[in-house]
């Protein structure tokens, strides 16, 4: 809102970038861990035969992702005093409930979630990423580039490396099996984030902290 007010414009959109970038790699990193963990993670949560299935997680999963990327993109052009969402958000909540309703008679709890997925897709989750770049000066294709491209290929590599950490703990019990899907999606959104959210002077700045409080910390051995 400062850089903004400060007509400072590639700074706020750069901004901006990160943090949409930040946000979604943490919920993608996240909904991995979720999604390859499945049954496990629900058996040890709320104990076994609980596990409503993939598709209702799946669905789930999506609306997590839009809600958030429709959410960061309208909470930036609100901070331009760019106010613009109420009627959609009106219209998106009563359309959830003919939807969710309709839908649930044929999908039952699914349907439910897919009447939400529906509603707000044709509704704020378009909207919002539409209104909300347009007032920031960002293109679709730089969107793309800049932010969706890289959390698709951070997602890409999370699964893959949570898949395998799966199948290496395959013969363990559930909670090291699980522990160690949490751990593998951890430690690739600590390196998502060191390269992609953080700038190079960011960077720099932990790093000399870091090496400073290891030297703090050696000092104040016996």
């Amino acid at each position: 809102s400062q850089l903004w007010q400060a007509q400072d414009w590639d700074r706020a959109r750069e901004l901006a970038r990160r943090s949409f970038r930040f946000g979604l790699l943490v919920l993608v990193c996240g909904i991995t861990a979720v999604l390859i963990s499945g049954t496990d993670l629900f058996t040890l949560w709320l104990g076994a035969g609980h596990f409503a299935g993939y598709p209702l997680l799946a669905v789930f999963s999506v609306i997590m992702l839009l809600e958030t990327h429709s959410f960061m993109i309208s909470t930036a052009s609100r901070a331009t005093e760019d106010e613009a969402f109420a009627a959609w958000s009106i219209s998106a909540g009563i359309l959830k409930l003919i939807l969710s309703y309709i839908f649930m008679k044929v999908y039952g709890l699914l349907g439910i979630a897919l009447g939400t997925l529906v509603a707000q897709s044709m509704t704020n989750y378009w909207y919002m990423a539409y209104r909300g770049l347009r007032r920031l000066g960002v293109s679709f294709g730089e969107h793309v580039l800049g932010v969706i491209l890289p959390v698709l290929s951070v997602a890409v590599v999370a699964s893959a490396l949570g898949i395998v950490a799966r199948q290496v703990l395959r013969d363990s019990t559930i909670l090291v099996r699980l522990a160690g899907i949490v751990l593998t999606c951890a430690m690739v959104l600590a390196a998502a984030c060191w390269y992609v959210v953080l700038n190079s002077s960011q960077r720099q700045q932990f790093l000399t902290r870091f090496l400073i409080a290891g030297r703090l910390a050696r000092a104040a051995r016996p």
